[in-house]
């Protein structure tokens, strides 16, 4: 488990070309903090923690995960100094400036077409030879019927070749 932000929403509009392909195409107006200043992403972090805290899960605070793997260069920069052990980025988990794990297959379930391709996509990766490779599940994932059965399918045939690890035991192991 690892925090994932506070509302899943972006704020703003990405007139730069590149930004506006991810802000629309890819995160579908959900990388958060695609557009975040430096205040504007320690708010929202602040925010998140104080959740986390109530309900009693301070393990899931040393590590970060932003909606739809996005950053912007000055959140990129306080993610870094917020403490977390770890930040995801849609290339893999950064533990001390190092990039691991960097196989992704993660599911997407907004609509029909992107349940099946993201699915096809798990499924084609999970064929792969075996390495490092996360698995990223959201809530709204599980209410698709599609989407389950792929995600079970997968994760049986990874797990005939991967040992599934926490966070937490997958950092321990690169010690």
């Amino acid at each position: 488990m690892a925090m994932h932000g506070l509302t899943h929403r972006m704020e703003g509009r990405a007139w730069n070309p590149w930004r506006w392909a991810l802000a629309t195409g890819f995160a579908r107006g959900q990388g958060e903090f695609l557009l975040s200043d430096c205040n504007d992403f320690a708010r929202r972090i602040d925010a998140s923690r104080a959740i986390f805290r109530r309900a009693g899960l301070e393990e899931a605070l040393s590590g970060f995960v932003p909606p739809a793997w996005l950053l912007s260069k000055a959140a990129r920069i306080e993610v870094r100094q917020s403490g977390f052990a770890f930040y995801e980025r849609y290339s893999g988990i950064v533990c001390r400036d190092v990039v691991h794990a960097r196989r992704l297959i993660g599911f997407g379930s907004l609509t029909a077409i992107e349940a099946r391709a993201t699915a096809a996509h798990g499924r084609w990766q999970a064929l792969r030879a075996p390495e490092d490779t996360r698995f990223a599940i959201h809530p709204a994932d599980l209410a698709r019927p599609s989407t389950v059965h792929a995600i079970r399918t997968i994760l049986a045939q990874l797990r005939n070749r991967l040992r599934p690890l926490s966070y937490a035991e997958y950092l321990l192991s690169l010690s």
